[in-house]
């Protein structure tokens, strides 16, 4: 079922992002409102994704920003909004494609990346807290 669905605080879904690649739509989901194609590396997440047992809320990049050719004006003010999407998500999900040597190597080097950035912002959040000792004092 698709809908529409708030960007406030109190929504609860879960954003998906997954690699997109160069990929062909060729799989095919059925809806309220008809066929979607969708690729294959989108096809396998919504299986990884899918629960049996109770309903989930959604936000697909590739399936809730229209992907005509003539809405580019719509598109871009959707990636505008992606960091909002993402800031008020449940969860987020990240599918970078069925597990394999290549996929299993940027996972690995994804959780060292996440390691970096997070003491980074540690040694920024420092620097301005100190900076800022420095100013009150001034």
């Amino acid at each position: 079922h698709f809908g529409v669905l708030s960007l406030d605080e109190s929504a609860k879904y879960t954003a998906l992002s997954y690699s997109w690649d160069s990929q062909t739509s060729t799989g095919k989901i059925e809806s309220n409102i008809g066929s979607l194609l969708i690729t294959p590396n989108c096809e396998s997440a919504l299986r990884r994704l899918r629960d049996v047992e109770k309903t989930q809320t959604l936000w697909i990049d590739s399936i809730c920003i229209n992907q005509s050719p003539d809405t580019l004006d719509e598109q871009n003010l959707q990636v505008t909004l992606m960091g909002n999407i993402y800031r008020h998500a449940k969860y987020i999900v990240m599918c970078v494609g069925e597990s394999d040597e290549p996929t299993a190597k940027v996972i690995r080097r994804s959780g060292k990346l996440s390691m970096r950035l997070r003491k980074i912002t540690m040694k920024i959040e420092e620097s301005i807290k100190s900076e800022s000792v420095k100013m009150c004092r001034e």
